[in-house]
């Protein structure tokens, strides 16, 4: 019994150490000068994507796809943040985990009955 809690203990003091996992992207097109396809890239690389330029990459951690269209500077979690907000503000109503928004008060408008 104790030694299994020492290699419980052991596990999730290993765990806690590594620090967080870092994704690695491999670049499946790209239209943009500075990334070549077949490189690979770590999530936080900068991304540097001139305007009408497209670069799509490959996380091989998920298995996910991502296209970043130019003009883009920065991470791709960057890029997808800037990408979220906009459409959060078309269907951000429609689309809301906020349960008071659904809740609000309000008329509608009908035929007669």
């Amino acid at each position: 019994m104790r030694r299994a809690a020492l290699w419980i203990a052991g596990g999730l003091l290993a765990v806690i150490l590594s620090g967080p996992a870092t994704a690695t992207m491999l670049v499946e097109e790209s239209t943009a000068p500075a990334h070549r396809v077949g490189s690979k890239l770590d999530d936080n690389a900068a991304l540097s994507v001139p305007q009408g330029a497209i670069l799509r990459l490959f996380i091989m951690q998920s298995g996910d796809t991502h296209v970043v269209r130019g003009p883009h500077q920065g991470t791709l979690a960057e890029y997808r943040k800037k990408r979220s907000v906009w459409w959060r503000r078309v269907f951000g109503k429609f689309l809301s985990d906020d349960e008071s928004a659904s809740q609000a008060e309000g008329g509608v408008r009908s035929l007669r009955p």
